[in-house]
């Protein structure tokens, strides 16, 4: 069960490093670059981005339209006895 948690704080900073690094090389920093390549509410099933047991990431804002864009990614997957587990992380692009 712990190994699951490691991978999906790992699987997560890796969504919202790649979502930092597309916020940086955007002209003038733009948040908006961000929500519309990840709106508010999608799912990341990517195999190569999650891979644990039917896991999935959705992106969730506080506020997708302020300065301060706060983001909160629930990955959510099936674990070897068949419950769910879910993982929370989050960040603020200012």
């Amino acid at each position: 069960m712990q190994k699951n948690l490691m991978t999906a704080a790992k699987e997560c900073s890796a969504v919202i490093e790649v979502m930092h690094s597309t916020w940086d090389d955007s002209a003038g920093h733009s948040l908006e670059t961000v929500t519309r390549l990840w709106p508010d509410g999608c799912i990341i099933e990517n195999k190569e981005q999650v891979t644990l047991n039917k896991g999935s990431i959705r992106v969730n804002y506080v506020n997708d339209s302020a300065s301060l864009l706060e983001i909160t990614l629930v990955y959510v997957w099936i674990n070897d006895f068949g419950n769910i587990e879910t993982y929370v992380a989050g960040t603020i692009f200012s």
